[in-house]
């Protein structure tokens, strides 16, 4: 049942994030495939300095994929739109040890179990990861929207037909993460 609900939910979430991206125009000079890669780039630069300043935990970045059978997610992922001169939707997947070692430098104390502190600290990851790839971008006209976070073993989230895939695992000494970015 709960896998019955967070599938309802994260459809809920992508179909509200389509529709606040709308149709708008890619920005000028650079291909879709140009941008993605653009975005991917920052968003490996983004995580890495994210989680290095604010939880003082060095991310390594793995070799990045494509499609979503490379996807890989753990117990909890924040999603994150991009609008505007680009539609993309960024899903920061992190691995329970991970975010909870991420925690501890934030609460004081460890968590023992996925909690509200838990699902916000990994909104505001995804927010802050979102928010600096997008700064990064040095795009006019691209928004952010406010993230959403699903927990839970083997949830799934869906996108979008059309949008390509592109898989960013990365490693640490308490866990791993993914970011998965699906562009329109």
């Amino acid at each position: 049942m709960v896998n019955t609900l967070n599938d309802a939910l994260m459809s809920e979430v992508l179909e509200r994030n389509s529709r606040l991206q709308g149709d708008s125009d890619q920005s000028e000079g650079a291909t879709s495939e140009e941008q993605q890669q653009a975005l991917v780039r920052c968003l490996v630069e983004s995580a890495k300095n994210i989680f290095s300043t604010m939880c003082d935990i060095p991310l390594t970045a793995d070799e990045s994929t494509s499609g979503e059978d490379a996807s890989k997610r753990y117990h909890v992922s924040g999603i994150i739109g991009l609008s505007g001169a680009l539609k993309a939707t960024i899903v920061v997947s992190v691995h329970k040890d991970l975010v909870f070692h991420a925690a501890e430098g934030f609460l004081g104390m460890r968590p023992t179990e996925i909690d509200a502190d838990v699902t916000d600290l990994v909104g505001e990851l995804a927010n802050m990861i979102g928010g600096n790839a997008k700064e990064r971008m040095k795009m006019e006209g691209l928004s952010i929207g406010l993230p959403t976070v699903v927990a839970g073993d083997n949830h799934k989230v869906s996108y979008n037909s059309g949008m390509a895939l592109t898989v960013l695992p990365f490693e640490s000494d308490h866990g791993p993460l993914s970011i998965e970015l699906g562009v329109a």
